[in-house]
């Protein structure tokens, strides 16, 4: 779930700039925690932490979004912008997404069910969750390994 809320200017043509922290945070049973996520702590990437509960049995991650980053929301095609609202239900969990893409140290998977998971809290509807997810699914790769091919070169600075 998101603990903050998304302050965003626009950066023509069609940028978001997050002005504020975006704050997102999901628990789960220790076992259910996805390797990928705790690769993430260990390495110490920027914005993902491990979150302590009084229940030794659950743990939960936090990961922000800080101040200055950059979005597209949801890279909707033009023709499909009638159908799904990109300034809707979904710009919390499309900005998360593209910071997670844009980082491209976790699994794409983890990445797009990340984007799932933070859409069911949003409450999108079922139908529009199951159509960006695909979308994300079929199409992201694209956009996933262009940042993963700029997390490798030595000029990157992130």
């Amino acid at each position: 779930m998101f603990v903050t809320d998304l302050i965003t200017r626009e950066l023509p043509p069609n940028r978001w700039l997050v002005e504020e922290p975006l704050i997102y945070e999901r628990y789960m049973h220790v076992k259910q925690i996805p390797q990928d996520m705790i690769n993430a702590v260990i390495a110490d990437y920027r914005g993902i932490e491990f979150i302590k509960n009084f229940d030794r049995d659950v743990i939960g991650y936090r990961i922000t979004i800080n101040k200055n980053f950059s979005t597209d929301l949801a890279s909707v095609p033009r023709v499909m912008r009638a159908v799904f609202n990109v300034n809707g239900r979904t710009r919390k969990p499309a900005t998360l997404h593209d910071f997670l893409y844009h980082h491209a140290k976790l699994s794409r998977a983890f990445c797009d069910n990340e984007f799932l998971h933070a859409m069911e809290t949003c409450a999108v509807n079922r139908i529009e969750s199951a159509a960006m997810y695909a979308g994300v699914r079929a199409g992201g790769w694209k956009t996933y390994n262009k940042y993963r091919k700029q997390r490798r070169s030595p000029s990157c600075g992130l």
